[in-house]
């Protein structure tokens, strides 16, 4: 058992003092919060007595602050599975509760569990949910925290440049706040920065800074991580003893607090000690003990890393075998994840394993992609640019830029009104010369019916016009989902090519059969890719078809998912520098409903790309939040509880949300309306929005809109199921 410090000691002897009651259970969780770093086992130990009593005293509350506490300690263990499934539970009660600042925390637990798990997608999903409450609530010490939780995922993935953006955020937010501790974390963050581009002299300033704070507020994690992070520099630069030094300091800590990511991370950086040094034995042993150790704590990012680390010693030491089959475990592991870094390793390793056994069209093939993976995953002129734009990130800058806007929008809304005062003025003519022309009774009927045929016709198209808008908003995104296959069936034909010129050429027959072996293996992928490719495009079509208005059963989940993803790729595709996160919260057991799929879908896809629009504007021209300001689109589907006609059907509602800028009362009033737009002129035809009123009305629903200026807006679409 570790050293017990001063808090420590007070705990236990309140813990001693304290009856079978609510107290007792709360002393508890902090004990378990006191230790989970200091010593995991010891804190384990306080987490079933506290579980227990919780349920004896029937305290549902203590019962989800003691999940809090213990899904940390599983997550510390490695133990993701749990973790969640304790974070799940406290978080249904403080839903039930609209507890903000605990569901808040409960997230970005959940959060911290996938992104430590290697799920980065997922663990973004809960990071973004966690950004909005705090923003709601106006709680800026924790959305800095968020801040740094991004720049965890980014620097995993290897987005250097997203990664040093969030940082500078957290860095401005915490120093408002006169947050030293969390200045120190960035600044470590910041630090790691600096070492990826080379900067080491100001990389080893910031690391010994933060190495006064952590060892004044005896952080031992943090203190252990940033001697794992010294001693990485003085490998960089040549200095072996002085890396040596700090590594065994880490170590020594991290066994003390026995801590299995700890101490993976000190023999990690050990081995590479000896690794530089072309010590490769002593390197292999240090690096095989830090795999075991990343393994026992399910860290498989790190895992799939000092694998093709592990191969790359065998290399070297001419045990091939065992280097294939360590590098392949890291490919396995690396498919898993969603990081180019782990994949730039594996390359890395397979190609030199291929150099040195012979297979020189292998390690040509694995050299193009480690060069592709690794330079996707650092662009370091982008880096340096970003770096020296957020040192200066208290510039006056952003308030010139919202000047420039505040005059751009004076101007459009002065064209806008003079538009409505020609456009008024036109009608009030047309108006005058068909009441002349009734007046007179010239060849009245025949004008009237003329007129009419011509306004017919021009709806039809205006119409057809405002259908193709949305057709087109789906092209990129298609294009993008059938590119991947198309890109296999490329490769494996140019492979496949090459390899029959092979074939002709050899004159060994048991070559001959490997390569037929290998072409009909190709073959079969070159297949497989294309039925993929003809699936997306029979599902396309099966949404595009027209003239069908009969209704069947439609899986509304499916048409959301599918409809916001194309979607988003579309916009990324056709729009400079839009970003967007998106949140998707479908009930799972939402049933079907009887509707024309078509018509719900064009619906849905109009709703999405006005909220796309939305949060462009807000996040390119600085109108809400500037540069904090994280654009979000929520689509949720659920079965009304509170929504039934006269017969006891229930509705679905579908839920499209933007954290835009709002609708204002005197647009909200009137957004349904034929023809009624704020989109500037050629940008949109005012039917988007009145068609999906019509199409919801046919099918025995409603559209409502929920919205404050300055608040987003939520659209609902209710439907009989």
């Amino acid at each position: 058992m570790a050293m017990p410090t001063e808090r420590a000691d007070s705990l236990h002897i309140k813990l001693a003092r304290a009856k079978e009651d609510k107290t007792k259970v709360l002393v508890y969780c902090d004990l378990m919060a006191e230790y989970i770093d200091n010593n995991l086992d010891t804190a384990f130990m306080f987490l079933n007595p506290a579980l227990q009593l919780a349920e004896k005293i029937r305290w549902d509350e203590g019962i989800a602050r003691v999940k809090i506490e213990g899904g940390r300690l599983f997550w510390r263990k490695g133990s993701f599975e749990t973790a969640l499934k304790y974070h799940n539970d406290a978080l249904g009660y403080f839903i039930k509760e609209n507890n903000k600042d605990s569901i808040a925390e409960i997230i970005t637990f959940i959060g911290q569990d996938y992104a430590d798990w290697g799920k980065y997608q997922e663990a973004l999903a809960y990071f973004v949910k966690a950004d909005s409450i705090y923003r709601q609530t106006g709680n800026e010490k924790k959305l800095g925290g968020i801040y740094l939780l991004y720049s965890f995922i980014y620097i995993n993935q290897g987005n250097y440049t997203e990664a040093l953006k969030v940082n500078y955020k957290a860095l401005k937010i915490f120093e408002a706040n006169h947050d030293q501790y969390g200045a120190a974390i960035t600044l470590m963050n910041i630090a790691d920065s600096y070492k990826s581009l080379g900067n080491y002299q100001d990389a080893l300033k910031s690391y010994f800074n933060g190495v006064k704070i952590f060892e004044k507020d005896i952080d031992k994690f943090n203190l252990a991580e940033t001697y794992s992070s010294i001693a990485e520099i003085y490998i960089l630069i040549g200095n072996y003893q002085e890396a040596l030094k700090y590594n065994r300091k880490a170590l020594a800590i991290a066994k003390g607090v026995n801590n299995g990511y700890l101490i993976a991370s000190a023999t990690q950086s050990i081995g590479e000690v000896y690794f530089q040094q072309q010590n490769y034995k002593e390197a292999l042993g240090y690096f095989i003990t830090s795999a075991e150790s990343y393994r026992s704590v399910s860290d498989y990012l790190d895992l799939s890393l000092i694998l093709s680390k592990v191969g790359l010693c065998q290399v070297k030491l001419e045990n091939y075998e065992g280097a294939k089959k360590n590098l392949d475990d890291a490919y396995s592991i690396a498919q898993t994840l969603d990081s180019r870094l782990t994949l730039t390793a594996y390359y890395q390793g397979a190609e030199l394993l291929d150099s040195a056994t012979g297979n020189w069209q292998g390690a040509y093939n694995n050299f193009k992609e480690y060069i592709s993976n690794r330079d996707s995953s650092v662009n370091l002129e982008n880096t340096k640019k970003i770096l020296q734009q957020q040192i200066q990130y208290a510039s006056d800058k952003k308030d010139a830029l919202l000047q420039a806007e505040q005059d751009k929008k004076d101007a459009v809304q002065k064209v806008f009104r003079y538009s409505m005062l020609a456009g008024a003025l036109t009608l009030l003519v047309l108006l005058i010369v068909v009441y002349n022309r009734y007046q007179i009774k010239t060849k009245t009927n025949a004008k009237l019916q003329e007129a009419y045929d011509d306004l017919q016709k021009t709806q039809l198209q205006l119409v057809q016009q405002e259908k193709m808008a949305s057709l087109g908003a789906l092209t990129a995104g298609i294009a993008h989902e059938i590119k991947n296959p198309l890109n296999f069936v490329n490769n494996y034909s140019e492979v496949s090519h090459e390899l029959i010129d092979e074939f002709l050429g050899s004159k060994d027959e048991k070559e001959r059969e490997e390569i037929a072996q290998i072409l009909k293996q190709n073959l079969e992928k070159i297949a497989e890719q294309g039925k993929r490719a003809d699936s997306i495009v029979k599902n396309m079509l099966k949404h595009s078809r027209t003239g069908s208005t009969e209704k069947q059963l439609t899986d509304i989940n499916l048409i959301c998912d599918e409809y916001l993803d194309l979607a988003f790729h579309g916009m990324r595709a056709n729009t400079l520098g839009f970003r967007c996160a998106l949140v998707k919260n479908f009930d799972p057991d939402l049933p079907k409903v009887n509707c024309v799929g078509q018509d719900i879908s064009r619906v849905i896809l109009n709703l999405i790309n006005n909220a796309f629009d939305e949060v462009y504007e807000c996040d390119q021209l600085g109108l809400k939040g500037g540069d904090e300001y994280q654009p979000t689109i929520t689509v949720t589907t659920a079965v009304s509880s509170q929504l039934t006609n006269k017969s006891g059907t229930k509705y679905v509602t579908i839920t499209v949300g933007d954290n835009g800028r709002g609708v204002p009362d005197h647009v909200r009033q009137r957004i349904f309306e034929p023809f009624f737009t704020t989109k500037p002129t050629g940008k949109g035809t005012g039917l988007g929005l009145s068609l999906s009123y019509e199409i919801i009305e046919s099918h025995g629903g409603k559209i409502d809109i929920d919205s404050k200026a300055g608040e987003g807006t939520n659209f609902v679409i209710s439907l009989p199921c």
